[in-house]
């Protein structure tokens, strides 16, 4: 880690104690990712926008006074996040907060020079449980979300197969363990199947050249998001947790 990043992250510790005993971390990937925060104003040295995560928008809806700790980080599987990144974000892990853990959109794709595959059956939700249990030991409660879908398309319809296994390891992982589920994958793909495939687009990282001074020449990412489709993740996943997890909704607006 650089220096600045220790520094803030030292200061988001000590908002734990000084704010709420109750605070709201997020583990995950790219996706849920809040690349307008101050310590990412320089992501890769890269402006993102419209590109945006789900994290973006919990930070604007958390209530005063209660820590968010955002550490999801771009390009991390289950695997390679608790090997590179867990040793870090666990010092953070405290009683009474809530951890919100969602990984498989890399869980699923080979890289050339990283060893971050998974599989569903085994190794996605063993690493999942790993992060899981030393939080779930050190007092906090697991909300386990299954990874947002890929843009496909198959017949005209919203095809979703390919993080299927994912998103069912996920709930598999839950329920054998007792942490809460939000089935993310299935809330957005049922949000998406009665739309027309330019409306669904719209939601993803679709552009067109001069579309956006940050990406002259357009851009094609059936992966990320633009602030439209952040916002309907988050809000698809705080109808979920004000139906199923009313303890975890009011620590939101």
């Amino acid at each position: 880690m650089h220096m600045k990043k220790m520094i803030i992250f030292s200061l988001l510790l000590l908002s734990l104690t000084v704010f709420s005993k109750e605070y709201v971390m997020i583990m995950s990937d790219s996706t849920a990712v809040n690349y307008r925060s101050p310590n990412m104003k320089n992501y890769y040295k890269l402006p993102w926008a419209p590109m945006s995560g789900w994290g973006e928008f919990t930070q604007k809806d958390i209530r005063g006074g209660i820590p968010l700790l955002n550490r999801a980080a771009g390009g991390y599987s289950s695997k390679t996040y608790f090997e590179s990144w867990f040793p870090h974000s666990r010092k953070a892990l405290r009683k009474d907060g809530w951890l919100l853990l969602s990984f498989g959109s890399n869980d699923c794709r080979p890289h050339p020079t990283w060893d971050r595959v998974t599989k569903p059956e085994s190794t996605y939700q063993e690493y999942l449980d790993k992060m899981a249990s030393e939080a779930a030991n050190a007092g906090m409660k697991i909300v386990i979300i299954s990874p947002p879908p890929f843009f496909m398309m198959e017949n005209g319809k919203f095809n979703n197969s390919t993080l299927e296994p994912y998103a069912k390891a996920a709930k598999q992982l839950a329920e054998r363990k007792g942490y809460y589920f939000i089935d993310l994958f299935n809330l957005l793909s049922n949000k998406f199947k009665n739309m027309t495939e330019a409306e669904i687009r719209t939601h993803y990282m679709f552009l067109k050249p001069g579309d956006s001074p940050n990406w002259p020449k357009g851009a094609a990412d059936i992966l990320h998001f633009r602030n439209k489709g952040s916002e309907l993740i988050w809000q698809l996943m705080l109808d979920s947790i004000r139906k199923d997890i009313p303890d975890l909704a009011k620590l939101f607006k």
